[in-house]
């Protein structure tokens, strides 16, 4: 029943990555609307291997987020900052949307497949736009829904 609703977009608090039905339950995220995601590199840095450094930049942020863990976040002083930490660290970095503007960065493409990758940005969304009582609800959906 869950997953034909999400089928017909019948629910909108949660998308399955990549529509891919063969992901388990637990791939379920917030549903992202008119959310820009855009990867960058520093505009100095062209080459193969900048196109692994994971950084997106996101509309009405005001301060760089560096994530080194799974579902941990730390705010870093600027966007060099983050690219030299990546560089050393694996991580994801979400910068404000205001840096793109001022031309400090240039869109590049990177592996679209790193499924970790996007599922940490997403993680990071979910915190930031849902409160604990909205996080329960939706990891215990399941259980609810057949207790009823």
């Amino acid at each position: 029943m869950l997953g034909t609703m999400l089928e017909k977009g019948e629910l909108d608090f949660a998308i399955r990555m990549y529509n891919n039905r063969t992901l388990p339950e637990g791939y379920h995220t917030v549903h992202l609307d008119d959310v820009k995601l855009l990867a960058v590199t520093s505009s100095l840095n062209l080459d193969k291997e900048a196109r692994d450094l994971p950084i997106f930049f996101f509309d009405g942020l005001d301060e760089v987020i560096l994530s080194t863990h799974f579902e941990h976040s730390q705010k870093v002083p600027d966007a060099t900052t983050a690219l030299s930490i990546l560089r050393v660290k694996p991580g994801v970095a979400i910068i404000p949307e205001s840096m793109h503007e001022q031309g400090e960065h240039q869109p590049i493409a990177i592996n679209g497949a790193n499924h970790l990758l996007i599922r940490r940005v997403l993680l990071w969304y979910q915190n930031l736009q849902l409160n604990p009582e909205k996080r329960f609800i939706i990891s215990n959906l399941m259980s609810l829904l057949q207790s009823n």
